[in-house]
């Protein structure tokens, strides 16, 4: 008897013990589980963390795909020159007189495949002294001229034209500063003097204000806007006098932003080559074409170029 009772109360024990056990691992197992509230602060950190991130990896997303699609356009746009070169000749040599419409087929669309683009750069977006409307002229006078473009050149470059030899007539010591009063103005004809009117050439003004004749300088936006297949567009300047064709890139077409040094890149043609505006300057930062937040972004791509198509930290255009 005195067993059995022994033997009962070791086994009640021993349950006793093991549901203890049991009792025991659930609510430390419900102890490991997160109250609402906590998941709710969770979420917040998680959300607070994504807020910080986030722009940082978009941002450096951005910045891949741009590098990859400039360098990849250069590579291709190289090309393009060379083969060109190869069948037209020397660039020098090229017929620089040709209007948009014959210039591009002859020299550049034989070589990549441009197609006009509508949603693309607006001439109507402009400054008014860089695209001029010829006025109609109701009653011409018989000693309405225009001087040549070598008469306006020397306007340009500071130099003066004789009316006498211009027109073949006496009206003045000099047309030149009306000249170039006129191309400020963008009034391309009008009455020089009683009965005398005068025409200008709209591109040879154009290149005065650009800052053409006595140095090679870009537009701020192109004259002409073409489409590329994978979706980027290219816009032409091409200054005839200088055998010099700037090349505006946007590297992801119409999406934006659309600013110099982010999307979109100067580059230009000449002497057989295609080189990123401001190669070869010591300072790509500083002026009004530096690639610095307060310059136009036009150095951005020799920039890029020089670091081995790197945006690096301190790169100020983002």
């Amino acid at each position: 008897m005195k067993n059995f009772i022994k033997d009962v109360v070791k086994e009640v024990g021993f349950k006793f013990e093991n549901y203890a056990r049991d009792i025991f691992a659930y609510r430390t197992k419900l102890s490991k589980a997160f109250t609402l509230s906590e998941v709710l602060i969770t979420l917040s950190v998680i959300g607070v963390v994504a807020v910080l991130v986030l722009p940082t990896f978009i941002n450096r997303t951005m910045k891949k795909e741009y590098s990859v699609a400039l360098r990849k356009k250069y590579a291709e746009l190289t090309q393009v020159v060379r083969l060109s070169v190869i069948e037209n000749g020397e660039m020098s040599t090229w017929d620089w007189s040709l209007d948009y419409d014959k210039f591009v087929p002859r020299y550049l669309s034989r070589y990549i495949n441009l197609t006009g683009c509508e949603n693309c750069w607006s001439v109507a977006d402009l400054p008014r002294h860089f695209w001029f409307e010829q006025s109609a002229q109701a009653a011409p006078s018989p000693n309405h001229f225009s001087l040549t473009l070598e008469q306006q050149q020397t306007c340009y470059m500071g130099g003066s034209v004789d009316p006498e030899i211009a027109a073949g007539g006496n009206w003045g010591s000099d047309v030149c500063p009306t000249v170039i009063q006129w191309c400020k103005d963008g009034d391309l004809e009008g009455y020089f003097a009683m009965d005398v009117y005068l025409t200008l050439d709209a591109d040879t003004c154009q290149t005065y204000l650009n800052g053409g004749f006595s140095s090679v300088k870009p537009a701020d936006e192109p004259e002409i806007v073409y489409a590329l297949p994978d979706g980027s567009q290219m816009g032409l300047y091409k200054q005839n006098n200088k055998s010099v064709l700037f090349i505006y890139l946007d590297v992801n077409g119409e999406k934006k932003p659309n600013r110099y040094g982010v999307d979109r890149y100067l580059l230009t043609m000449s002497g057989g080559t295609i080189t990123f505006w401001g190669e070869g300057e010591s300072d790509l930062a500083s002026g009004d074409y530096g690639c610095s937040a307060d310059g136009n972004g036009f150095y951005c791509g020799a920039l890029l170029k020089k670091n081995d198509w790197k945006f690096d930290d301190n790169y100020p255009k983002f």
